[in-house]
């Protein structure tokens, strides 16, 4: 889980594309309508930065993450296996508000027990990885469009930012995680642009 909740910050020290798309047909199987001001990274545009990429990974921010950890965002942002989002609107020169889409083999149990079991233990898992105390805000069970789905809220990767996100069960042994990731100050507007799009997916 956290190496895809790292993936976002470390893509956008990198480099900023310039295209967008109002209606998106992800290659994850759905549709999703995007804002005119959130930009749409290709895996051109991915593959095209790689060296860039690599730079940012060895940044100041990430300097408390565990390099290992910090390898296996920087393969999978190079491969091209995730989309990303990122939000002109609340761009800044130190971080940009963003929003990541994998997908991956596990299996959410639409079962109480497993809740009981991750949640606690997810600021942990987090806090390990992350290298510095992170708090979960929210941690529940939730449907999206028919699917079963996990929602959590908490710390960011990079300090002074909150993520936020959904892993949907789409079919046994395969969850779309997206995942959203703010500037504390700027998270309010993020957010509604996220719950925003959320609302609009379809399968």
């Amino acid at each position: 889980m956290t190496r895809y909740v790292l993936l976002l910050a470390l893509l956008l020290i990198a480099f900023a594309p310039q295209a967008y798309a109002e209606t998106y047909q992800s290659a994850f199987g759905f549709t999703f309508d995007v804002p005119s001001h959130w930009v749409a990274v290709t895996k051109q545009e991915i593959q095209d930065n790689a060296a860039g990429i690599d730079t940012a990974s060895k940044s100041a921010a990430f300097r408390l993450v565990d390099p290992r950890l910090m390898e296996k965002i920087a393969d999978e942002v190079t491969s091209g296996s995730a989309e990303i989002y990122l939000n002109q609107a609340t761009a800044s020169s130190a971080f940009v508000d963003n929003m990541d889409i994998v997908q991956r083999t596990n299996r959410i149990a639409d079962d109480p027990r497993y809740f009981n079991a991750f949640c606690p233990a997810l600021a942990e898992e987090l806090t390990k990885a992350f290298g510095r105390s992170i708090q979960v805000h929210r941690c529940e069970a939730s449907y999206w469009d028919k699917h079963f789905a996990l929602y959590t809220e908490f710390d960011g990767a990079v300090q002074g930012t909150r993520s936020l996100q959904y892993q949907i069960q789409k079919a046994p042994g395969k969850t779309i995680v997206i995942t959203a990731t703010a500037k504390n100050h700027t998270l309010g507007q993020t957010r509604a642009d996220f719950e925003r799009m959320m609302r609009s997916v379809r399968f």
